[in-house]
């Protein structure tokens, strides 16, 4: 079954300009449903799997997408993206999750303002969470990262740099970029065994590129209904400042410098002396107040739970963490109904309260909006049910 675009018509050109990148290792039924929600729309999507196995041909073709890339490659993270990136044929080019949503609207919202202001070099959205319930035809909804009006616009690399890590947003990771860019930046990411570490240098090296801005508009479902993918090249445990800190990591620090301070350099023509002052004095800005992507307990029930959980982390292979990790999600998914049961109830509450509450919700809900909205819930529901990948 194709979808059905729900914007304007004279809006809908826009998607043609567009090529959707999609990492995804081991979860297939999720690149089937990013197709599903695709097709019909005019973007190219660029599917890279380093799954075991690639998806069946026959699955590929379900949905008659006309516009699509897939790349089956056993690589790295890094790698798999920068294969990606030489495969892009449209003017602009966005990452996105294989669990997420990216609203057809929203991201029409980036385009318009990219094209509308040369000097931006990447444009995000806002973004609200997701979880779906288990047995009910029910989502809630919830509140993303706070990026409303957030815009980080300087001629001086330093300058916006240290803006950009004095106060940081991540608007960089699901922002709209022109194709080169993309490639400048998720395109060219150095192979590192932490997933925060080449995040940060995706980050900085979109920064480093120019002027970043956001608009208004829902652009960006934020999916909690799965865990993040375990994938062997990427290790997710550390934070970037326990990274940063640590001795052990010298050399690997040492990498990451020289390739930020030497993108500095060429784009700019400074010597790679000046060029690492400006990095290491913008990354002192950002260390002296991280974000807090996992913050850390404060009830004695959830403090007891992460110390075990880093405990666990410590002694056990990264396999069995994740077996137990499946485990524990089977068992709580039949106390509690929601898909991912380790999230409380999303605070937002189902469409039709998100709706009521609009206005106290920091972005833009259109009538556009709220139709894909709805529409993505269908998309949901049916992926859940029996006779979806038949």
């Amino acid at each position: 079954m194709a979808n059905t675009v729900l914007v304007a018509d004279e809006n809908i050109s826009l998607l043609h300009e567009l090529s959707v990148v999609i990492p995804t290792f081991n979860r297939h039924e999720f690149v089937l449903r990013q197709l599903r929600y695709w097709s019909n729309t005019g973007a190219e999507v660029i599917i890279v799997d380093g799954s075991k196995e690639p998806l069946a041909q026959h699955a590929l073709n379900k949905f008659g997408f006309s516009n699509l890339i897939y790349l089956h490659a056993q690589d790295t993270f890094n790698e798999r993206l920068k294969l990606a990136a030489k495969k892009i044929t449209r003017t602009y080019a966005v990452h996105c999750s294989d669990d997420d949503f990216l609203l057809f609207s929203g991201v029409i919202s980036c385009i318009k303002r990219l094209k509308s202001n040369k000097k931006l070099i990447a444009c995000s959205g806002q973004t609200i969470k997701i979880n779906p319930y288990r047995t009910r035809s029910l989502i809630d909804y919830g509140a993303g990262y706070r990026t409303l009006n957030y815009e980080i616009r300087s001629k001086s690399v330093a300058k916006r740099l240290k803006m950009a890590l004095s106060n940081y947003k991540p608007v960089t990771f699901y922002a709209v970029m022109p194709k080169d860019i993309f490639t400048e930046t998720w395109g060219n990411i150095q192979d590192n065994e932490f997933a925060m570490v080449q995040e940060f240098e995706q980050i900085i090296t979109t920064y480093i590129c120019g002027d970043v801005a956001t608009v208004k508009d829902l652009t960006r479902l934020w999916s909690v209904e799965v865990f993040s993918v375990s994938d062997p090249s990427q290790d997710r445990q550390i934070k970037i400042e326990d990274w940063w800190t640590n001795n052990y990591y010298e050399k690997q620090k040492q990498k990451f410098v020289s390739k930020l301070s030497n993108t500095i350099s060429s784009k700019y023509g400074y010597s790679y002396i000046k060029s690492s002052k400006i990095l290491l004095s913008a990354l002192d800005c950002y260390f002296k107040n991280p974000l807090q992507f996992n913050p850390k307990p404060n009830s004695l029930i959830d403090i007891f739970n992460w110390k075990i959980k880093k405990i666990a982390n410590r002694l056990l292979p990264q396999r069995m963490i994740f077996t137990l990790k499946k485990l524990r999600l089977k068992v709580l998914r039949i106390l509690i109904n929601r898909r991912n049961p380790l999230w409380r109830k999303l605070e937002y509450g189902n469409i039709k309260k998100l709706m009521l509450n609009s206005d106290s919700i920091p972005c833009s809900i259109t009538e556009s909006a709220y139709k894909e909205l709805k529409m993505i819930e269908a998309l949901i529901f049916d992926h859940y049910s029996k006779d979806f990948y038949i």
